[in-house]
């Protein structure tokens, strides 16, 4: 049990920033908002951008938490697997679909990265 504990820890550090930086976003929209250009006069994000990140938010909330508690093995490989498809279908979406270029590219790239990040984690994992 101490191996696969020892072996676990980034992917649940993973899943523990990601469940904050997410319930952040829930409060405050406008921290992911903001760097995709998608905010209005007054740096506030509309109401339509505030459901949408609202939604993002919820989402990878409950991904973190699962990251971070799911038993080791197979539950914690799914939840890292659902982190990075997660990841992996927002850096082709934010990095396609927003309207800035500026914004694509660095937005695009980190959700890029996180999902990389998140799948060398599942690579410390046991089979």
């Amino acid at each position: 049990m101490t191996a696969i504990v020892k072996a676990s820890w980034l992917p649940r550090l993973l899943g523990g920033i990601t469940a904050a930086y997410s319930a952040t976003i829930i409060v405050r929209p406008e921290i992911l908002a903001g760097p995709c250009k998608l905010t209005g006069p007054g740096g506030r994000a509309p109401q339509s951008v505030r459901l949408l990140t609202t939604a993002i938010g919820a989402r990878d909330l409950v991904n973190g938490l699962a990251m971070m508690l799911a038993p080791p093995g197979k539950p914690l490989r799914t939840a890292i697997a659902i982190r990075v498809l997660s990841d992996a279908a927002d850096a082709v979406a934010f990095g396609s679909l927003l309207p800035d270029h500026r914004a694509r590219i660095r937005i695009g790239g980190f959700a890029a990265a996180w999902a990389v990040l998140c799948a060398v984690g599942a690579t410390t994992q046991k089979a």
